[in-house]
């Protein structure tokens, strides 16, 4: 089944008659200030103002796209015989990706659309391919910009700042990290992380902290708390 949203079929008038007509995707038609996507309406409120034009909101209700490209082509046809849809372009149906429905490329587009993909790399989420990271749109990134970008993100939060995860995620996570040990890590993997702390100068957070557990939960304090003991609970992917 066509998925239905809430579309409306809109009337922009100016102050001498003119008219343009339009459809629209939105909630609430009512409390939206969009004032038409076409060409001459838009050029001409830049030109004269705003407040020179006046929306109406002609129909509005559940539509398919199919259903409202049909209705503007209608209204666009019924104000034409009768007052002057100056702003109005074409006939209609057209917009926000309307414009295709009901049409098929050519033989000949189809052929140069073919073309102009061949050779093209394609990337499939971040895999490496040939070492190199492709990214979802397929672009590879030179050494210079990728300097330009780390560079940028230096000293920011990461993504994941203050992001609270919900008990089914934590579920998950737990499930997924259980009878998982060290042997989890590749051994050149653990030489990178050895390689990349080397050297390295502890943080603010931990400079001077240490671990303490109750048997159930670990945090890091400067000194032992009350019902605390140093050290570290044993974690399931600890285990050997």
């Amino acid at each position: 089944m066509k998925e239905l949203k809430r579309r409306y079929i809109y009337e922009i008038k100016d102050w001498r008659g003119n008219i343009y007509i339009g459809k629209r995707t939105y909630n609430n038609p009512y409390t939206d200030k969009y004032m038409g996507g076409g060409i001459k309406i838009n050029y001409a409120m830049k030109l004269y103002g705003k407040e020179n034009f006046q929306k109406t909101i002609l129909c509005d209700g559940y539509f398919t796209r199919k259903q409202i490209a049909d209705l503007e082509i209608f209204y666009i046809q019924l104000y034409r015989d009768k007052w002057n849809t100056y702003y109005n372009i074409s006939k209609g149906g057209e917009g926000t990706g309307d414009a295709w429905i009901g049409r098929k490329h050519s033989e000949k587009s189809k052929q140069k659309m073919s073309e102009t993909r061949k050779n093209k790399k394609i990337g499939i989420g971040n895999k490496n391919v040939k070492g190199k990271k492709l990214f979802p749109n397929g672009r590879i990134f030179s050494e210079e910009t990728k300097r330009k970008m780390s560079e940028a993100k230096k000293g920011k939060p990461g993504n994941n700042l203050g992001l609270i995860h919900s008990e089914e995620t934590k579920q998950k996570i737990s499930k997924n990290r259980k009878g998982k040990g060290k042997e989890f890590l590749s051994i050149e993997h653990k030489q990178k992380i050895s390689e990349s702390c080397k050297g390295r100068k502890p943080s603010y957070s931990t400079k001077g902290r240490k671990w303490f557990t109750n048997g159930e939960k670990d945090i890091m304090r400067f000194e032992c708390p009350e019902g605390y003991r140093p050290g570290k609970s044993s974690k399931p992917w600890n285990k050997k």
